[in-house]
C-alpha cells in the first residue's frame, strides 16, 4: 500500500488572512469609567434641583415631631423620628457627594464643609439625648438647631445648582 503525501501547509494558510490593526476604542473599563462619571454627574444635577425642597421637607417633619413630643405624643413623634433620619441621610450623602462634583478651593467648597459640619454636629448632638430618653431636649435641639440648619441650605441651593450645571 502506498501512502501518498501531501506538503504540510503554508504558514499562511494555517494563520487564516493578515490580522488588521484593532479599531481604536477606549478600553471597557475607561469606558465604564466615563459612564459612570456622567451619569454621577446626571444624578447630582437631578439631586440638586430637588435639594433645597428636600432639606424644607425635612425640616417641616421635624416641626412636627417637635409639636408631637410637646403635646405628649411620644410614641408618633419617635416613629416619624426614626423614618426622619432616613431622609437626614440621604441629604448628608448628598452633601458628602457634591465633594466630588463642586471643585475649586474655598468658596462655595468651603461653605458646603462648613453647613454638612454643621448638619452632622446638630444630628450628633441629639444622639446623647435620644439615648437618654431626653425628650425635652430632643424636641429643643430639634428646634433650635436642626430645623434652622437644614432650612439655610436655601443659601447654598443656586450656588451649588450653577457649580454643577458648569462642572458639565
Amino acid at each position: 500500500m502506498t501512502r501518498t503525501t501531501e506538503p504540510p501547509p503554508s504558514p499562511s494558510a494555517v494563520a487564516g488572512p493578515e490580522p488588521t490593526a484593532p479599531a481604536l476604542t477606549p478600553p471597557p473599563a475607561a469606558a465604564a469609567a466615563a459612564d459612570a462619571l456622567e451619569s454621577g454627574h446626571a444624578l447630582a444635577v437631578s439631586a440638586a434641583s430637588v435639594a433645597w425642597p428636600f432639606a424644607e421637607q425635612i425640616a417641616h417633619r421635624c416641626a412636627s415631631i417637635v409639636h408631637g413630643l410637646r403635646a405628649g405624643l411620644d410614641e408618633d413623634a419617635l416613629d416619624a423620628l426614626t423614618l426622619t433620619t432616613v431622609d437626614l441621610e440621604h441629604f448628608l450623602t448628598f452633601l458628602v457627594l457634591l465633594d466630588e462634583w463642586v471643585t475649586g478651593e474655598g468658596g462655595l467648597r468651603g461653605q458646603l464643609l462648613a453647613y454638612r459640619q454643621r448638619v452632622l454636629g446638630v444630628v450628633e448632638s441629639i444622639q446623647p439625648a435620644l439615648g437618654e430618653i431626653d425628650l425635652v431636649e430632643v424636641a429643643d435641639a430639634l428646634e433650635s438647631d436642626l430645623i434652622p440648619s437644614l432650612r439655610d441650605y436655601v443659601d447654598l441651593d443656586e450656588d451649588v445648582r450653577e457649580a454643577l450645571r458648569t462642572a458639565a
